[in-house]
């Protein structure tokens, strides 16, 4: 069916005998895996097309969707948008017959897993729980912790007497009852584990949000670590209807609907809940739901969820999910105009610049913005055959009957002059200096061909970066060196591979058919290329936890960042250094080199703040005046590792802090006390003791007046 359309689309018989077309010949990768087929459907994970006849492979997504190098995208380079959209709709057609015919439709059956690997997936659950409860307890410096044996995710399982089994007999019984009043249980028991983690939570004070995040961070990877291999394995080889029986998997793996996350979901478990990037915040008094006791370590009272869609979900379980569900709902509403006022944006900025007869992009007022659009003037749509060869090769035929029309109206002997003249120059100079490559002593002879022979009116004036793979591929992997050889056979024993001379000219004139077209208004075309998948973005900024230099703004706002606003005022500022080899630094030196551009934070380096207060009466032969005195004394948290880490000595740390960061300290200190009281008898003395000198800890005093900044009258 698949070769009658191919054969059909392409011509008429006797048009496609007279044209000389050998049809379309290509090869890809199925996203359908081989093995699926068993042991008979080895080759089957490899589509091969040869002269527009499909030999074997299984058609899916990866062949007519939006995939790169697939059948539909192979057919429109070799034959052109109109037959590529003739394939698609024929296509369109048989499909709809076929379902009309014989039907597709999912059962229950399709969604139940084996009893052997229902009993693994009961299992790989219970150690997520575990492991869960290990990393809390290492988070809370408890050593040697082990948890006790007991139902972690607390769900009943029922089973038929025909089909008893005692393990999972055991697991219901270690379950907690329903009611939370029979035998005075709560729902949730009481253990060792949570006390500390409540007294660690309530000891942390203005860092209750940071050890939040390492929690979250330490519980979640030791869980997903747990519990993602034993569910590769269930999903889709623990299923009692295998593919291609199991409609539900045919969907999945051949990529026409749903991914293997909701195949999960619905026969294994929902797992982790995420809130913008985190699990399930908590209340003010550390319980996430009021069933839960505060800072509960049970990875199910954060929104782990064990249950799965097939048997339902619990009360709790079913909230978190809806928490979720309500997030992403949000999420989309605010983002959609968010992007689209981006998109607005750009589209205004750029919708002026196009291409010019010159290949030159321009505005409309005459500006040049780039002197060739890319640097290579290549439409962006033709660039991915670019580079396969092979390809190229094997549908030598059909790319040069669309050609001839090309050939005959540009200049074929100028460029060929030109690289003849340029090559001898070569020689000469790597004659009189031997240390010079063949490549370094042409690109000192001439300039680019690309800035001396405009790409439309020369033929052969490519890029360097292309014509040197083409002279790799001419001389060790072409049909021609195959043949001559012997080490291959041909596609076709009729047809002889063609001379690496004609794939070079043939090369050329599929260069010069992918050149951008003058007149298109690429301005519009980038401003869209960026403004679409930015719908797709994630509106929040979420954060790596436990990993300073990681956290940075994401998704939309850092678009906007970029985008939309001066670049004095951008929040996580990133650049890249590449040092030089010839330096000759060390690991050590370039990290001390880099930490010189990074701001560092007074909370980050200080271990304690304390503040003590005295009144100071002043006579001084006049009325008596009282003053509030406050003095501020900073203890530094490894003093040396930060001296060291900067690359600075003790004496010039000390001299940054009492010159450059008090002052501006108090200065705005100075702007708040201007807003709200009269700061014109402000007195300011820092006394700043040299940092690390002697101690551990660096200590640096400032003894400061009214409301810690000025000796106010009262």
């Amino acid at each position: 069916m698949i070769s009658t359309l191919l054969k059909n689309i392409v011509n008429k018989e006797q048009e496609y005998r007279a044209s000389n077309l050998t049809g379309l010949n290509t090869s890809f990768k199925s996203k359908l895996p081989a093995k699926e087929w068993g042991p008979l459907g080895k080759e089957e994970g490899e589509v091969l097309v040869r002269d527009n006849e499909l030999l074997r492979g299984t058609l899916d997504k990866s062949a007519f969707g939006a995939s790169d190098f697939g059948l539909v995208h192979a057919f429109y380079e070799v034959y052109g948008s109109e037959k590529a959209g003739e394939l698609l709709t024929s296509l369109a057609r048989v499909f709809t017959v076929f379902l009309q015919t014989y039907g597709f439709t999912c059962g229950l059956d399709d969604l139940v897993i084996d009893r052997k690997f229902n009993k693994q997936r009961r299992e790989a659950i219970e150690e997520g729980h575990r492991e869960g409860l290990k990393a809390a307890a290492e988070f809370c410096g408890l050593q040697n912790y082990q948890p006790e044996k007991m139902n972690l995710s607390n769900r009943v399982i029922f089973q038929s007497k025909k089909n008893f089994d005692k393990d999972f007999d055991k697991l219901t019984k270690m379950a907690l009852k329903p009611n939370p009043f029979e035998g005075k249980k709560c729902i949730q028991l009481d253990n060792e584990l949570r006390r500390a983690l409540e007294k660690k939570m309530f000891a942390a004070g203005a860092d209750l949000a940071t050890l939040d995040v390492d929690l979250d961070s330490a519980m979640q990877g030791r869980m997903n670590d747990a519990t993602s291999k034993v569910l590769k394995e269930i999903i889709p080889d623990g299923l009692i209807k295998k593919f291609p029986s199991n409609n539900l998997s045919a969907m999945v793996m051949t990529g026409a609907k749903g991914g293997v996350v909701n195949q999960t979901q619905i026969s294994a478990l929902l797992g982790q809940q995420s809130l913008e990037g985190r699990r399930v915040p908590k209340m003010q008094n550390g319980k996430t739901l009021p069933c839960y006791l505060p800072y509960d370590p049970n990875p199910r009272s954060s929104g782990y969820i064990s249950d799965r869609f097939l048997t339902g979900l619990r009360p709790q379980d079913f909230y978190f999910h809806c928490m979720a569900g309500r997030e992403g709902l949000i999420d989309t509403a605010v983002k959609t105009s968010r992007s689209g006022y981006l998109q607005r944006c750009l589209i205004k900025q750029l919708e002026s610049l196009i291409v010019n007869y010159d290949m030159t992009v321009r505005d409309n007022d005459g500006s040049i913005v780039q002197f060739m659009y890319g640097d290579d003037g290549i439409d962006v749509i033709n660039t991915k055959y670019l580079d396969k060869f092979e390809f190229l090769e094997q549908n030598f035929n059909s790319l040069i009957s669309s050609g001839h029309d090309i050939i005959s109206k540009v200049d074929c002997e100028k460029v060929a002059e030109h690289k003849k003249a340029a090559r001898k120059k070569a020689k000469k100079l790597k004659a009189a200096d031997p240390s010079l490559s063949s490549k370094q002593a042409l690109e000192m002879t001439s300039d680019p061909l690309l800035s001396i022979f405009h790409p439309h009116k020369f033929f052969g004036s490519i890029s360097e970066s292309m014509s040197s793979s083409i002279d790799d591929y001419t001389k060790k992997q072409c049909q021609y060196i195959k043949y001559a050889k012997n080490e291959g056979r041909t596609l076709k024993r009729k047809y002889k591979p063609i001379e690496p001379d004609t794939f070079r000219q043939t090369y050329c004139m599929k260069y010069m058919k992918s050149l951008v077209h003058p007149g298109e208004n690429v301005g519009t075309i980038a401003a869209q290329s960026v403004g679409e998948p930015s719908t797709q973005m994630t509106l929040n900024t979420f954060h790596l936890a436990g990993h300073g230099a990681g956290n940075m703004t994401l998704g939309i706002p850092r678009l906007k960042e970029i985008l939309m606003t001066t670049p004095y005022n951008i929040k996580t500022p990133f650049m890249k250094l590449h040092f030089r080899k010839d330096c000759g630094m060390s690991l050590d030196d370039m990290q001390k080199f880099t930490n010189k551009f990074q701001k560092i934070r007074m909370s980050e380096i200080v271990k304690k703040v304390q503040v003590f207060q005295n009144i100071k009466r002043d006579q001084m032969g006049g009325p008596v005046a009282f003053s509030r005195v406050y003095k501020v004394q900073l203890l530094f948290d490894d003093v040396k590792d930060l001296i060291h880490n900067l690359g600075i000595d003790s004496p010039r740390l000390a001299q940054l802090f009492s010159e450059t960061f008090i002052p501006n300290l108090m200065g705005e200190i100075f702007k708040q006390l201007k807003k709200s009281d009269d700061a014109s008898n402000a007195v300011l003395k820092v006394p700043t003791r040299q940092i690390g000198a002697g101690d551990e800890d660096g200590a640096t005093e400032a003894a400061t007046g009214d409301d810690g900044a000025a000796g106010g009258k009262r």
